[in-house]
């Protein structure tokens, strides 16, 4: 069955617009001390929303976890897995 060109297109378009926002950067002002002396307060870092399942996810890595309960984003270095 041949799929309507329309129906392509706003495939690719759905498809690139979901991938845009997945992957685009954003900047964040830090607040607090908990990271120093990596990353200090008031300093800016680039995040993204790449998801990774938790097995990629190693020792003393910096991750940034979002809590919605209090719209805030955390960021925090793993000391154990």
């Amino acid at each position: 069955m041949k799929m309507p060109t329309s129906l392509l297109k706003q495939s690719i378009i759905g498809l690139a617009f979901y991938a845009g926002l997945r992957y685009m950067p954003f900047f964040e002002r830090v607040s607090g001390d908990s990271m120093c002396p990596t990353i200090h307060n008031g300093d800016r870092v680039i995040t993204n929303l790449v998801l990774l399942p938790p097995a990629r996810v190693g020792l003393d890595d910096i991750v940034v976890m979002e809590v919605y309960e209090k719209n805030r984003r955390y960021i925090k270095r793993v000391v154990a897995v």
